[in-house]
């Protein structure tokens, strides 16, 4: 397990994924100066070299570097927003249609959940998940990203829980 300021994870070497990344969000974070323009994606140190993703990885892909716990949470800590850039909470995705829309729109879901609660547990990650095969065999099958055995899997869906507490009162 990874620990950030704001967000920890559990990453998966053999697929160079995170397995899972888990955020609990407040209103309070989503409000600030921190601004994702100047901040580049970086190799995460903590994961041995032969292990982590590598930017290169992501070079002519046509995928997205996408973020598990994103940027756009940690608007209040330039550093919190700055880890959020960190490999390992990156998983690759389409983007014209999934990462830059209906991914962004269920991101945007959680900082509403944010505002409307005391706080929102949030836990995201990559799945791998078996098609079945014309031979009536299920199998898992995915792109990778890179040559093997360096290669980054490129996941067949995500998911994304909310847990939200405490309903806030408005006074009307």
């Amino acid at each position: 397990m990874q620990s950030y300021r704001q967000h920890s994870l559990g990453f998966d070497p053999s697929l160079r994924n995170p397995r899972w990344v888990a955020e609990s969000i407040d209103e309070t974070m989503l409000r600030g100066a921190a601004d994702r323009q100047h901040i580049a994606f970086v190799e995460d140190e903590r994961i041995p070299p032969r292990f982590r993703n590598k930017l290169e990885h992501f070079v002519r892909s046509g995928l997205d570097r996408g973020h598990m716990a994103p940027a756009a949470d940690f608007k209040s800590d330039v550093e919190a927003m700055q880890e959020s850039f960190v490999l390992s909470n990156i998983s690759p995705q389409t983007g014209v249609g999934f990462n830059r829309h209906y991914w962004a729109r269920l991101e945007s879901f959680g900082r509403r959940l944010a505002r409307s609660h005391r706080r929102v547990h949030i836990l995201t990650g990559p799945l791998f998940l078996p098609t079945q095969r014309p031979d009536g065999r299920w199998r898992v099958s995915y792109r990778v990203l890179g040559a093997p055995p360096a290669a980054v899997a490129v996941p067949t869906h995500f998911f994304k829980v909310f847990v939200a507490e405490g309903r806030k009162v408005v006074d009307g």
